[in-house]
């Protein structure tokens, strides 16, 4: 079952959701939503289509064509050994939920890190100085202060 998730979460990753405004009338009767998927499971491209009043509301990013690409993680945790199932088989199972869960925590630190890289470079700089992260000796803090 873990494994057809995971099977199913990769062919997500391979999803990107375009939005248009709505021109006519809903191509599905009685749907709110309105939408066309084109590709394969290597890419798939799916796009809603938007009444004006909430076609308004995205950022015009995505208004003028741009996109979003879908980042999945799967974390897991059996609650409990189930009955009748050996330690051994219990422990490779755990083995495998926590590699699964190993694996989504990097994905999620590498969605991080990229967040923040486009997040800072499209910030104008504002002369503040890099801030370091590692300590500092009081030596070097109080020459940064100027006290001798």
């Amino acid at each position: 079952m873990l494994e057809d998730t995971k099977a199913a979460l990769l062919d997500l990753d391979k999803v990107t959701v375009f939005f248009r405004q709505l021109e006519d009338e809903c191509l599905v009767a009685n749907s709110p939503v309105c939408y066309q998927v084109e590709g394969s499971r290597q890419a798939l491209r799916v796009t809603l289509f938007l009444d004006s009043c909430h076609f308004s509301e995205l950022p015009s990013r995505l208004q003028n064509g741009g996109s979003l690409k879908l980042h999945t993680v799967l974390f897991t945790r059996a609650l409990e050994r189930p009955e009748g199932m050996s330690q051994q088989d219990y422990a490779a199972m755990e083995e495998i939920q926590q590699r699964t869960n190993a694996v989504s925590l990097e994905k999620v630190k590498a969605y991080y890190r990229r967040l923040r890289y486009s997040y800072t470079a499209s910030q104008p700089s504002r002369g503040v100085p890099h801030q370091h992260s590692g300590s500092i000796s009081p030596e070097r803090e109080s020459s940064a202060r100027g006290v001798a």
